[in-house]
């Protein structure tokens, strides 16, 4: 369905109104009965509508207390009939308040998707900045900021700048909480890294309870297959990738293969072969050529290129 065409219909009261409590007499219920795209585009708003984060404590205690106050009110005049319009009232009210949040929230999602090959800087909603690496999705909501501060992250990314408040960083592997202000989040399949280049930072892992504090210099590798957590130190000043260059020290192959993938936008045939294989070195963005060579050679793998697809195969 077209976006356009949803956020023209979350603008119009009526229409959500109708939405959350519909009556045949209505022209929303003639206009959901002529075609199969309207009863669609209705089904999916309402869905859109109910999975959204309408649960915040501050928005559901001030619509409770609306209510509450209303009808305190009638019980105390005696009189029904106001009692049931208050009722009739409240629930619209809520309703359309309701929607109306959604609507907002809707329109205040912001993704961020960086193809292969590509960096991309955005500034947050608190007026710091993400650098994004390639094969990277952030995703957050600037209406819902203030009250939920929090990204959404797939792949990997550098934050930095001054942050006037807290927020939350969250991957499937786990979340950071900001409690500083340069880091670095990884997050690819079964890894999870993360670097503290100043401040401090609170991480998370997925399945665990507790929360690790990491200071300005030290960092966190996660192999979330084999449940395996390491710490160490780190003595650069930022993430190297955000220059074009990429360090390894005892890495699975099959990582490094994927970063290239990603910095280059090649694929790689027969790469499984060389799973269970580590990796110590380095490789640039610069130039692709040397990139495999500082990277396939010194593994024994022979390659051949047609345009973006790789043939890998061992030396014999």
């Amino acid at each position: 369905m077209n976006r356009e065409d949803k956020n023209k219909l979350l603008e119009n009261k009526e229409f959500i109104l109708w939405l959350y409590t519909p009556t045949e007499d209505s022209p929303w219920s003639r206009w959901y009965t002529e075609s199969a795209h309207n009863r669609q585009l209705a089904d999916e708003l309402r869905e859109e509508l109910r999975l959204l984060p309408l649960a915040n404590p501050a928005v559901n205690d001030q619509v409770r207390d609306r209510i509450r106050t209303r009808i305190q009110t009638s019980i105390s005049q005696r009189q029904p009939n106001r009692f049931i319009k208050v009722l009739k009232w409240s629930a619209a009210a809520v309703m359309v308040g309701a929607a109306a949040i959604s609507m907002l929230a809707l329109n205040g999602k912001k993704t961020v998707v960086v193809g292969t090959g590509q960096q991309l800087s955005v500034v947050l909603p608190d007026g710091s900045q993400a650098k994004l690496n390639s094969g990277t999705t952030i995703s957050y909501n600037t209406f819902l900021w203030k009250l939920s501060p929090k990204v959404k992250l797939e792949g990997e990314g550098y934050f930095y700048g001054k942050h006037t408040k807290g927020f939350d960083v969250a991957t499937k592997a786990g979340e950071v909480t900001v409690l500083g202000t340069r880091f670095n989040v990884y997050s690819r399949n079964d890894s999870y890294r993360v670097h503290c280049f100043q401040g401090l930072i609170s991480v998370g892992i997925s399945g665990q309870k507790d929360k690790l504090k990491l200071a300005a210099g030290q960092t966190l590798s996660a192999d979330l297959k084999n449940n395996k957590v390491t710490l160490a130190s780190i003595s650069f000043p930022a993430p190297s990738w955000t220059t074009g260059e990429f360090y390894y020290d005892k890495v699975l192959f099959k990582d490094v293969l994927s970063e290239l993938e990603r910095q280059f936008g090649v694929s790689f045939e027969n790469k499984e072969r060389f799973d269970s294989l580590t990796y110590s070195g380095y490789f640039n963005t610069k130039n692709i050529d040397i990139a495999f060579k500082m990277t396939l050679q010194p593994m024994g793998i022979s390659y051949k290129s047609v345009n973006s697809h790789v043939v890998l195969s061992a030396k014999e």
